[in-house]
């Protein structure tokens, strides 16, 4: 499933300007990618599509502004993925990120890099 995030510029209620939209916009994206999770769907967001044709295509109005993409669907089977996708080097560095979330207190900086 493809779901676009769109933000409204203005209360439909009043038609005042709505100064919180972006960040309501990514809190509910963010709250969709985390349900997704804990149904087992993988959700991914992107910022990089053509924000004019979204609009065109959605016929949203002029005081919408699309925000971003989110990709929702089931995890590929990692054994059909070209071994640069697979999960267990991303999971491995991710999980140890994360156990080092609380280097933030020291002012060290993690020498893990999960794109390696």
């Amino acid at each position: 499933m493809l779901l676009l995030a769109v933000a409204m510029n203005n209360f439909n209620h009043n038609g005042k300007p709505n100064r919180w939209a972006p960040y309501d916009t990514g809190a509910a994206a963010l709250s969709i990618c985390i349900q997704a999770t804990a149904l087992g769907l993988a959700a991914h967001q992107m910022g990089g599509f053509d924000a004019d044709l979204a609009r065109q295509s959605f016929g949203l109005p002029e005081d919408c502004t699309p925000m971003a993409m989110i990709a929702v669907g089931y995890p590929a089977d990692a054994r059909y993925c070209p071994r640069i996708f697979r999960p267990a080097s991303a999971a491995n560095a991710a999980g140890r990120l994360w156990s080092s979330a609380s280097i933030a207190d020291t002012g060290a900086k993690p020498s893990i890099n999960p794109y390696s």
